[in-house]
């Protein structure tokens, strides 16, 4: 199991100036830059990318992967549908070799727990320039190697506008909002527009991805390219109280008078509401004003997966990630979430989990597991030596039948020569 969890940034439980960080990273310099491609694009490239794997030889295996931010920026994460991976590739950790279309060759590491090439694919991303809605074909012309095709969703000068103007909106909007919140709330509100200030800097180096742990419990969400959203963003046209809600179609995300519906999935938009409801109220009520749609609708869709992979989780599911979760959660806290009930729930499990983890028979449990997984291996190993050495006998018997008539021939020869009178 694999989880690729937003690293925390908050250390305090309030915001300040006297705790604003001191330096730039390049990270900030690498989010400014940024290219977010358009559904239109991104639709296109993905056709182009069908069309192409269509043409391929059917003989070798081929997946279509559209990008998104989380392949080619922060995480650096790729993940297969399960179907193939299970039908394609290695059942072990395994070297994966990319080829490009010059025929450049990179190394990567595939996990097979979580379907994906870990090491290795940020190099490659990185080489490659690739960016969100590239579609990539991936080929497997060997077991272990991918014939790799990338389709751009953006040709060289339509990458270098949006890239100048992405950077150019994302800067003009905070300062606006920031200059807004300080003219309309005074003195008060300096402070607090400050902090937005650190929050947004910080908050761009999230790496704020869909967890991969609930993508390994579901085959379903593995398969699913590219999930369906709604319309796009558009102005609230009046407020709507959670009691006024009776069922999902009345379920919108406002945020600072926007409804943001387009920026979540619609099956995270669902079990969002789902959680909305067990608390009745909207989870995002209080968060920080004035903070960026993307980053809201990151904070919302990896909430809901914490709370898949919280459901999913067992007594063999290692404390580490309890801990990943729970500092996650509590950097929503920080920001406005309301997901301290999520924590709560989190907090009895760990200590549950820790009390069965003490347990004599669960140690026992969990070495008598791993024997026996190593005894599995051994025998796929050995099978497949079976195997060959079964392929090795049968191309040495058709040899030993061909060459029988003529050894008979000459032992003949030989016998005759040597019965033969003085």
């Amino acid at each position: 199991m694999g989880y690729v969890i937003m690293t925390e940034w908050l250390n305090t439980s309030q915001f300040s100036v006297e705790h604003r960080p001191r330096h730039k990273s390049h990270k900030r310099k690498d989010l400014d830059s940024r290219v977010y491609a358009s559904d239109e694009a991104r639709l296109r490239a993905k056709k182009k990318a069908d069309e192409l794997q269509s043409i391929l030889r059917s003989e070798f295996p081929s997946v279509v992967k559209p990008m998104k931010q989380s392949h080619v920026t922060g995480g650096f994460w790729l993940g297969f549908p399960l179907p193939f991976c299970r039908k394609h590739l290695p059942k072990h950790d395994e070297e994966i070799k990319l080829v490009d279309e010059d025929g450049h060759e990179w190394m990567t590491k595939y996990l097979s727990a979580k379907s994906g090439l870990s090491s290795g694919w940020r190099r490659f991303s990185i080489d490659h320039k690739l960016v969100d809605g590239d579609a990539l074909v991936f080929q497997l012309i060997k077991p272990t190697t991918f014939k790799v095709h990338i389709i751009r969703v953006y040709g060289p000068g339509d990458h270098e506008i949006l890239d100048r103007s992405q950077k150019a909106i994302n800067v003009k909007r905070i300062k606006a909002d920031i200059d807004s919140n300080s003219q309309r709330e005074g003195g008060e509100n300096q402070i607090k527009c400050q902090s937005l200030d650190t929050a947004y800097e910080n908050a761009e180096e999230i790496n704020m991805t869909i967890l991969s742990e609930a993508a390994s419990y579901s085959e379903n969400d593995s398969d699913n390219p590219e999930p369906e959203v709604l319309d796009g963003i558009r102005l609230l046209e009046s407020v709507i109280q959670f009691d006024q809600v009776k069922g999902i179609e009345d379920f919108t995300i406002q945020v600072d008078g926007l409804v943001v519906d387009s920026e979540i999935p619609k099956h995270l938009k669902t079990k969002y509401y789902d959680l909305c409801c067990t608390q009745k109220c909207f989870l995002h009520d209080h968060l920080i004003e004035g903070m960026n749609c993307k980053l809201v609708a990151g904070i919302i869709s990896e909430t809901v997966n914490i709370a898949d992979a919280i459901k999913a989780s067992n007594l063999t599911t290692p404390m580490h990630h309890f801990a990943l979760w729970d500092k996650s959660l509590l950097t929503f806290v920080k920001l406005g979430m309301r997901v301290d009930f999520l924590r709560a729930h989190l907090d009895k499990l760990t200590n549950i989990a820790f009390k069965s983890k003490e347990s004599a028979e669960i140690r026992r449990y969990l070495r008598a597991r791993g024997e026996r997984d190593r005894v599995e291996e051994e025998m796929r190993v050995l099978e497949a030596k079976m195997l060959e050495l079964e392929k090795t006998k049968r191309e040495l018997d058709d040899e030993i039948d061909t060459l029988k008539a003529d050894v008979v021939e000459h032992e003949n020869e030989f016998r005759k020569a040597v019965n033969a009178p003085w």
